[in-house]
């Protein structure tokens, strides 16, 4: 596994982070009561008697896992889990994590605010909210959430819908928010592919992967707002269990625009932008 190039413009900080096998181990042993209780936190979910049961698999465990450490939030801290349709995790971090978690999903029937959940734990119960509608345009103010997650997901958003979504994270998070995508899609080998099949897990029909010059190109370089990029590399995820398949993540932060910035993008919307009513742009107040 070998670090990978996204050229000068988009510098990423590597992190090369191998799984430790009995912290994943000890984790899994505290989060397995969700799963127990997986078919109580499915019954509050609105619309779920129109999905099939799903027993999350151990990967799915190993991702939330990885997510808590590649975020690193305090209690607290706001997040939105992207296409999060029966995710155990928005519960799992509500409610061991102390997050206010937002679960966002297109297949939502209708916009029921919140939810008071009974916790695992038996201990009172906690609130999740719910967002229905499309991750690209979200109902919500600028520089509002600390953190966005996308288990499973960033890879089935068709058209430009990766673009889209990326450019709308950016908008919502405040500065210095991170954007997870996890598992992310990506190597040198094999190129860039967009894959329409009958049925995908869950029913998803679109998949695509990436390579680094491919995911610049169409997500990273429209973003009109300054980032960095934290890829993170799994080596040994195959042999902690066969059946991973989560060896990178990407973290999307969120930058405060420098001055400079600033500037450059009040120029770069005046040469785009072929006039308005006085026939001039004006620079940010």
């Amino acid at each position: 596994m070998h670090k990978l190039d996204f050229g000068a413009a988009f510098p990423a900080r590597h992190l090369f982070t191998p799984i430790d096998e009995e912290e994943f181990a000890e984790f899994e042993r505290l989060f397995r009561p969700y799963v127990e209780q997986r078919a109580d936190i499915y019954a509050r979910i609105p619309g779920s008697s129109n999905w099939p049961e799903f027993e999350p698999p151990r990967e799915k465990i190993l991702e939330y896992y990885l997510t808590g450490k590649a975020l690193g939030l305090p209690s607290g801290a706001r997040c939105l889990d992207v296409a999060s349709c029966l995710s155990i995790f928005p519960n799992y971090a509500a409610e061991q994590l102390g997050w206010t978690m937002v679960r966002q999903d297109m297949l939502y029937e209708d916009l029921p605010g919140e939810i008071e959940f009974p916790s695992v734990a038996g201990n009172g119960s906690t609130p999740i909210h719910f967002m229905a509608g499309d991750a690209c345009s979200l109902p919500i103010e600028d520089n509002c959430l600390d953190a966005m997650t996308l288990h499973c997901s960033f890879e089935h958003f068709e058209g430009d819908g990766d673009r889209r979504l990326v450019a709308e994270a950016m908008r919502v998070l405040r500065p210095g928010g991170k954007l997870l995508i996890i598992p992310f899609y990506i190597g040198d080998s094999g190129g860039f592919q967009e894959l329409v099949r009958e049925e995908f897990a869950a029913g998803c029909q679109f998949t695509r992967y990436y390579d680094p010059a491919h995911f610049v190109m169409r997500v990273l370089a429209p973003l009109d707002q300054p980032i960095e990029l934290e890829m993170r590399y799994y080596p040994n995820f195959a042999e902690v269990d066969p059946s991973f398949y989560c060896g990178y993540s990407l973290t999307i932060i969120k930058r405060p625009f420098h001055p400079v910035d600033r500037a450059a993008r009040w120029l770069k919307q005046a040469l785009s932008i072929p006039g308005t009513g006085d026939g001039a742009a004006r620079p940010p107040g």
